[in-house]
């Protein structure tokens, strides 16, 4: 077990959920106040959204656990689909 609590609490996070739990309790603490998730299955890639009080465009946010996701991104473009 790590001597650093939020190390181990990392090493214990095996859920997807509870990792897109985390990013988004990570960005509404890095300003994106009203973020809202979405996740789930058939949710096209879009894991959360945030309007930013409909004084920007929304920014939608993808979270990823894959070491390929540029590759993803980039190439693939499975979670940056404009339609």
């Amino acid at each position: 077990m790590s001597a650093d609590p939020i190390i181990y609490c990392l090493e214990q996070n095996t859920d997807y959920a509870a990792f897109e739990t985390l990013c988004v309790d990570l960005m509404a603490g890095a300003g994106f106040t009203g973020i809202e998730p979405i996740g789930g299955t058939g949710d096209r890639g879009r894991d959360a959204v945030w309007t930013g009080a409909g004084e920007v465009d929304p920014t939608v946010f993808a979270f990823s656990t894959r070491a390929d996701w540029q590759r993803k991104l980039n190439e693939k473009k499975e979670d940056c689909s404009f339609n």
